[in-house]
């Protein structure tokens, strides 16, 4: 996926949006693996500590980064979020303003 060279605001950060793939092994044991969806998708990054308020907005209990990002179509609370090399879960993906043009991707740390 190529991107628009041009301003991109507060997003100063780089993640990679993972997709989840299940397979079966001899044994017949289910095998999850994550490949890159996107790669390098420029993001602005948000710390919430999990009990924050953002905007406004309450926060779940839980929750321990938003990303901010541009539209990218397919992406599902199944995916992973790698940035700086740790593993975020996604737990809600909501449109900003209800619009086609911005993300908010709610996420909580899988690895401490």
């Amino acid at each position: 996926m190529t991107f628009r060279v041009g301003r991109t605001g507060k997003r100063r950060e780089r993640i990679t949006i993972r997709k989840v793939t299940t397979a079966q092994d001899d044994a017949g044991q289910p095998v999850v693996t994550y490949s890159n969806r996107y790669a390098s998708v420029p993001a602005a990054f948000e710390d919430t500590g999990g009990t924050e308020t953002l905007r406004g907005k309450q926060i779940e209990a839980g929750i321990g980064a938003v990303f901010n990002i541009g539209y990218l179509q397919g992406i599902e609370e199944t995916d992973r979020v790698v940035f700086n090399g740790r593993n975020y879960g996604i737990v809600n993906i909501r449109r900003v303003e209800g619009g086609l043009r911005m993300l908010e991707l709610f996420c909580r740390a899988l690895d401490q």
